[in-house]
């Protein structure tokens, strides 16, 4: 079954993968090790029709994650490594006659997530590589509660914040000198996280099972 096939191969990276492997290196074996798997298919080519990635970005971001489907398509199953570009969220996005679910890949040796621009939410699956205790945890967003309503506010706080730095920087330093006023400040959004993964993580992997079994049939 599709679904057994993709935990399987997300479980089993682990005995492959080394332990002193960065996320890029780990990203392109586990995409090797999905595209072993006959029915699934590199959607790299995808990536080339602009309007339909901007409309799949579209979709992922609001939670609309059946609006699109791979109905039509040459083949039914997809895989796009980095779909919206290597600095957004998801690392893989699996595109399906039933619509489409995102997978983050993380990894730590103290046992919590870091969220670099990023956040918990989309509805998707969450791999993380423990490198201390060499595990792998599978959650999704629902783990850390955060829907489509979190989502929301998220955003809207995120650029209240950006709006209140890029202000207060030219409030405080546009007048010293020339070369200064024509400068600007960005303030990176970070969520920094002390929930151990282990803590939240379901041994029964019920939500995971829900999106996999919803989309890959």
């Amino acid at each position: 079954m599709k679904h057994l096939e993709i935990k399987e191969t997300l479980k089993s990276i682990l005995t492959d993968v080394e332990n002193t492997w960065d996320s890029k290196e780990r990203e392109e074996f586990t995409m090797s090790k999905f595209l072993e798997l006959e029915w699934l298919h590199d959607g790299e080519t995808l990536k080339n029709n602009i309007n339909f990635i901007k409309k799949l970005k579209e979709y992922y971001f609001n939670y609309n994650h059946t609006e699109l489907t791979s109905m039509g398509m040459e083949y039914d199953y997809y895989v796009i490594h980095e779909p919206f570009g290597n600095k957004s969220s998801p690392d893989y996005l699996f595109l399906t006659p039933f619509g489409f679910f995102g997978v983050e890949d993380k990894s730590s040796k103290n046992g919590s997530i870091s969220w670099n621009t990023g956040t918990p939410g989309e509805n998707k699956i969450i791999t993380y590589f423990d490198k201390k205790e060499k595990k792998v945890y599978i959650i999704t967003s629902e783990e850390y509660g955060w829907g489509k309503e979190t989502a929301i506010k998220y955003r809207e706080f995120t650029k209240e914040i950006l709006t209140y730095a890029k202000n207060k920087f030219k409030e405080k330093f546009s007048y010293d000198n020339d070369v200064i006023s024509k400068m600007g400040y960005y303030a990176r959004p970070m969520l920094t996280d002390k929930n151990l993964v282990k803590n939240i993580y379901d041994p029964e992997e019920k939500n995971v099972d829900v999106i996999l079994k919803g989309y890959l049939k």
